[in-house]
């Protein structure tokens, strides 16, 4: 029996193993991809459960004296995959709209008057609200009011730019409320992810009037955003891993030789004017979703426009390598973040 419970943490150790080759290996598909873009960000914790795991299947084939050993192990594992889960926390309902939720995370060492509308990872149905709570709290935490929103799933009869239009409602919203929660609405943030960061782009890089604000935003975050739609439609970056012009043509509604101006619109590199607001890119140079590209082709646009910005390009980093509060790469992007933040909402 304790040889058979051996072969089976020997399994685990070589599953976990080949796992761990994907933090150097492409994925070949998109269902490894999910399983790289985890390991990637959890090194150590990878390392830690493989070298347990070897150590108690040896151990056990010499002696029955380390069944405690193997229960210890497993409980180790148990807490290091426990550990490893991003926390929940409280979030709060303020208001609705097109059936639309904005939460709103208060401050625990509230030091000023600053707001950060935080934007979620992406267009898919299953993208939660509380999916980076921990970083809303972190925030939070900095003394930054976080209002964290959902928006309208582009599919079937709705696409682009009805998600940017419930962006901008909550901006309207978050200004008209400022004085209740006590923060300046000549001090905000945008934030997204993905396809949030591409909303959060052109919310932000959109005039004033387009916003329904009076106010443009003081800078914009993207994570891994698209920046020319059009662009990314004709270079897929990994077909075999996902199909990048379906999904442009799911969020758009049309593609962009039936619909030229709409992904025009769509497109950060298209929006740039003198009054374009600091932005920060953290992206993963092994991104196998959206191509750091992206931000090598803004990049010279916001430099001619001469408005200021900050590439944060992470090594072996993936897309959505943030998703992991303790991760290695979501660690290095929330100091740059933070740095950023300071230096474009706190001063």
């Amino acid at each position: 029996m304790l040889r058979i419970i051996a072969y089976i943490n020997l399994i685990n150790a070589l599953l976990l193993f080949m796992a761990a080759l994907l933090i150097f290996l492409p994925a070949p598909f998109y269902f490894l991809w999910l399983v790289a873009a985890l390991v990637s960000e959890l090194p150590v914790q990878i390392a830690l459960c493989g070298l347990i795991l070897l150590l108690v299947s040896q151990a056990i084939f010499f002696s029955r004296r380390f069944r405690l050993v193997s229960m210890t192990s497993a409980c180790l594992t148990s807490r290091a995959i426990a550990i490893a889960l991003p926390g929940i926390g409280s979030i709060y309902q303020y208001a609705k709209t097109h059936d639309q939720a904005l939460s709103w995370t208060d401050t625990f060492n509230f030091n000023g008057p600053a707001a950060t509308l935080w934007r979620k990872l992406d267009s898919r149905e299953y993208a939660r609200r509380s999916d980076f709570a921990s970083v809303d709290h972190w925030l939070a935490s900095l003394g930054y009011a976080v209002f964290d929103l959902d928006y309208r799933l582009c599919r079937d009869t709705v696409h682009f730019p009805a998600p940017e239009e419930d962006v901008a409602l909550a901006l309207a919203w978050i200004k008209l409320h400022a004085d209740e929660y006590h923060i300046d609405p000549e001090r905000i943030a945008l934030l997204g992810r993905s396809a949030g960061a591409q909303l959060a782009l052109v919310s932000a890089y959109k005039p004033t009037e387009a916003a329904n604000s009076k106010t443009p935003v003081r800078c914009v975050i993207s994570y891994y955003g698209l920046t020319d739609l059009a662009w990314d439609h004709a270079n897929p970056i990994e077909p075999h891993v996902i199909d990048a012009c379906a999904v442009l043509c799911d969020y758009m509604g049309a593609t962009p030789y039936e619909s030229p101006s709409l992904y025009a619109q769509a497109s950060a590199c298209a929006l740039v004017s003198r009054s374009t607001p600091p932005t920060l890119f953290p992206h993963g140079d092994r991104d196998q979703l959206v191509s750091p590209r992206n931000v090598d082709r803004l990049a010279p646009i916001l430099t001619r426009n001469k408005i200021p910005y900050a590439y944060c390009l992470l090594p072996w980093a993936n897309h959505g390598f943030d998703w992991h509060f303790n991760g290695l790469s979501s660690q290095l992007s929330r100091v740059v973040l933070k740095k950023f933040l300071y230096e474009h909402i706190r001063n």
